[in-house]
């Protein structure tokens, strides 16, 4: 059984991670899922639940939504945590200069010291 049957090849998965510039345990929290899981899902040894399918496909096809995913997931963040990210995300991003922009404008609107997405 391969990932990729099932829709994401374990080398697309740590591809759209290194995209972001990301680390494992970063990625992880934002997506919802356990560290361990993740590298799994990297492995190829597990395949993603549906849930997290949907949740890779819909980051893969629309990059920018990763800040919705941090700010639906801000409670495993502290403050450190999530300025350590949004300030990777804007730096990092690459591709589409439209969509960079439209998530440099969200992430310099993001209202961290209250863990908001806008301020």
């Amino acid at each position: 059984m391969h990932i990729k049957e099932y829709g994401i090849d374990k080398e697309k998965l740590r591809q759209l991670r290194y995209y972001y510039s990301l680390s494992l345990d970063d990625f992880s929290k934002i997506i919802g899922c356990a560290k361990k899981t993740l590298i799994s899902y990297e492995q190829g040894s597990s395949v993603p639940n549906d849930s997290y399918l949907v949740t890779l496909n819909t980051l893969i096809k629309n990059p920018e939504l990763i800040i919705y995913l941090i700010d639906s997931n801000k409670e495993r963040f502290n403050e450190k945590e999530l300025n350590r990210i949004t300030k990777k995300l804007s730096t990092s991003l690459k591709g589409n200069n439209e969509k960079k922009n439209n998530l440099n404008h969200i992430i310099n609107n993001m209202d961290v010291s209250n863990l908001c997405l806008f301020k």
